[in-house]
């Protein structure tokens, strides 16, 4: 099973269209020619600081390794018609991922550290999406001068609808705010239907177009949305920097509808008597000082997420408990035609390498929450099991068939992810990689002093 990456472009002020992926894909052609990287911010508050001084557009990039879509756009980014067409434009760059030493220059964006990338994801992840789950890339959002969305594309773009969507807001950001304003609430009303039915990249654009959107306005604009989504949009903002979230909380505290007053001003409350400016996404966790965690030491491939989607038959797992233990996520579907004897391997894997300190936990794709457990117990699994619903958990580890393998190091660093080609799962090279993946005796040792409990 492979995930289709549909293109969706959210369009504001009548710029594009959305195309089909064979459209899109023929309008990338040949390779582009390639010229000086694009002097890339990594700071999406000073770049809209920088933007609103200079009158200038902003481009917030977040990219991520793993999928086709992926690469093309990070080509198009070193291409010289990129270049050429964000001159004048304040470019973000946002990357979850490692690409090797957090110090030094990211060998996939050279113009920055990963260190640099991977805290620029986070920020602006929070700004414009607050307490949502979804991560989703590439994704391309581009501001007028004064903050507010002109457009906004989710997964595939080809680089002549960026370059034409730059070259729209450039001979726009001039217009007044309202006549731009009600276009925007138009759009947001055309993505409703569908954010309703929880597809999450309707509801992302929704999401983007309400945080840029000046308090004065948003109540306005909340009212192009259902009941159960204004609700949503408000609980949402709680996970915004606290400079963000309360002034539009606030606003929603006049909202004509008792309820939903009562909820934002609650809700602006609790942001407000919070001590810290947002609640946070975890940091990275810093790797135990001293010898390598594997006995066998594999590269690492980049940070882990948590499963914070999944519902679990038994105790929650969670990446804070896979720590100081090599863990394999094992992605499957329970309606496979021969998931019985995918299972019994798995069971015999789980058995044959838990002494050596290695843990399995498997990842369900196609189970419904309403029969979730009597499903996951009737598969049996004899390691902790878990089923989750659409594809954001996927997307999170780069998984796009089934089966597929994860490995997290002690560190739950990804140090291996079996091939996504098509090809069926290897389970030879499941064996071969399984010898490797033992605890060092140093770094068991290092764990033993650091924490006797253990």
């Amino acid at each position: 099973m492979k995930l289709s990456t549909v293109p969706l472009c959210c369009v504001l002020l009548g710029l594009l269209g959305t195309r089909s992926i064979a459209q899109v894909k023929a309008a990338h052609g040949p390779s582009i020619a390639r010229q000086k990287q694009v002097d890339w911010s990594v700071d999406l508050t000073a770049a809209l600081a920088e933007a609103k001084a200079s009158q200038r557009l902003v481009l917030v990039a977040f990219n991520m390794d793993g999928e086709q879509a992926n690469e093309r756009a990070l080509e198009m980014y070193r291409s010289a018609e990129f270049a050429t067409a964000t001159a004048n434009v304040v470019c973000v760059l946002c990357s979850k991922d490692e690409h090797g030493s957090e110090s030094a220059a990211c060998s996939r964006f050279a113009a920055c550290t990963c260190a640099e990338h991977i805290a620029s994801e986070r920020q602006a992840r929070r700004h414009f999406f607050g307490a949502s789950e979804e991560n989703l890339a590439p994704q391309h959002i581009l501001l007028f001068p004064d903050g507010v969305v002109a457009w906004h594309a989710i997964y595939e773009v080809a680089p002549a609808d960026i370059l034409k969507a730059i070259e729209g807001a450039a001979k726009m950001k001039t217009l007044p705010l309202a006549q731009r304003l009600r276009s925007q609430r138009g759009l947001i009303g055309q993505l409703r239907s569908r954010a309703d039915k929880n597809v999450a990249t309707a509801y992302m654009q929704i999401q983007a177009c309400l945080a840029q959107t000046p308090s004065e306005h948003f109540v306005d604009a909340l009212s192009a949305l259902s009941k159960n989504l204004t609700e949503r949009v408000l609980r949402d903002l709680e996970g915004h920097p606290r400079e963000q979230a309360l002034p539009l909380l606030r606003a929603g505290g006049k909202h004509s509808t008792k309820a939903t007053r009562e909820l934002a001003l609650a809700l602006a409350a609790n942001v407000e008597k919070r001590e810290e400016a947002v609640a946070a996404a975890p940091p990275s966790k810093e790797r135990v000082a001293g010898p390598s965690p594997l006995a066998a030491p594999l590269s690492v491939l980049g940070p882990a997420d948590d499963f914070t989607r999944v519902h679990w038959a038994g105790p929650e797992q969670t990446l804070e408990s896979c720590r100081d233990q090599v863990t394999v996520l094992w992605f499957f579907l329970a309606g496979a035609a021969n998931n019985q004897e995918q299972v019994a391997l798995m069971n015999a894997f789980a058995a044959a390498h838990a002494g050596s300190g290695v843990r399995t936990l498997g990842l369900v794709a196609d189970l419904r929450p309403s029969d979730a457990d009597d499903r996951l117990a009737s598969l049996g699994c004899n390691f902790p099991v878990g089923a989750y619903q659409g594809t954001s958990t996927n997307k999170l580890f780069g998984v796009e068939m089934f089966p597929s393998w994860i490995v997290l190091d002690p560190d739950t660093s990804v140090v291996h992810r079996s091939r996504q080609d098509g090809k069926g799962f290897d389970w030879a090279e499941a064996r071969e990689l399984a010898a490797r993946m033992t605890i060092s005796p140093a770094y068991a040792n290092r764990l033993t002093k650091v924490s006797p409990s253990r």
